[in-house]
């Protein structure tokens, strides 16, 4: 299994327990219509088609919050819990505050578990532009750069350093010259560390020079690698690379 199908395949597998849950358990319709969007977006990843984000995206933030009525049988002091609102996934890490009215609650509580999810998906979305190509426009004038951009790059891997995550190396198809030194490569992350989105608007990126790709290999500091300006990017199209390694 490729790694980056692994998020995508717990989608799946929590929605499909959630629905198995809903149809043999306890009924919990807006769970059940949360599990058919993961559905959905998964599917979508499956067959390349972009849209596999919004659906994915929807199926995450729908989890955090979730209302509860809890009901205590005076009698046998059995507890049944009754969904509300609740569109969670199966599993839950929740914490919040109940109301309590004789032998019946009302619990609002916020899910941990979606933080999770949205730290993994990021990282998915940022994988899936290896291969990609991207564009690089001006930001504004900068001496460096005004013989270079506009111009097309292949993204040719993810790049981690230390505490500072999901650098977008790219092979640049105008070389860069700066501190009269000729570069080919560059380092991008998108400006407040959002992903670089497939098909999204022009976004504004950090933009690094990086001389030899080996360098990526045995300089893992950031700081090596010297910030020029910030530029625009833009998507627009599939390409076969190499990953750096």
């Amino acid at each position: 299994m490729k790694k980056d199908s692994v998020f995508p395949i717990v989608v799946l597998s929590f929605s499909t327990l959630e629905i198995i849950d809903a149809l043999f358990g306890q009924s919990n319709l807006f769970g059940l219509l949360n599990s058919i969007i993961g559905i959905l977006g998964v599917s979508l990843y499956f067959l390349k088609n972009d849209k596999y984000r919004q659906l994915i995206n929807v199926w995450i933030y729908l989890q955090f919050i979730l209302i509860t009525k809890t009901v205590v049988d005076p009698d046998t002091s059995l507890t049944t819990v009754f969904p509300i609102f609740d569109l969670t996934q199966f599993f839950r890490i929740k914490l919040g505050f109940a109301f309590i009215f004789d032998s019946t609650s009302y619990s609002t509580d916020f899910n941990f578990l979606p933080l999770v999810y949205l730290y993994v998906f990021k990282k998915l979305q940022t994988r899936t532009l290896i291969g990609r190509q991207l564009n690089l426009k001006l930001y504004r004038d900068n001496v460096a750069l005004n013989d270079s951009l506009p111009q097309t790059t292949t993204v040719l891997d993810i790049i981690d350093f230390s505490k500072n995550e999901d650098w977008i190396a790219l092979e640049l198809s105008i070389p860069i010259v700066h501190n009269e030194i000729k570069y080919q490569y560059g380092l991008i992350k998108a400006k407040d560390d959002i992903p670089i989105l497939i098909n999204k608007k022009t976004q504004m990126a950090h933009l690094r020079l990086v001389e030899n790709l080996d360098d990526l290999k045995t300089k893992r500091q950031l700081n090596n690698f010297d910030f020029i300006d910030w530029v625009n990017t833009l998507n627009v199209a599939v390409v076969n690379v190499l990953r750096v390694g």
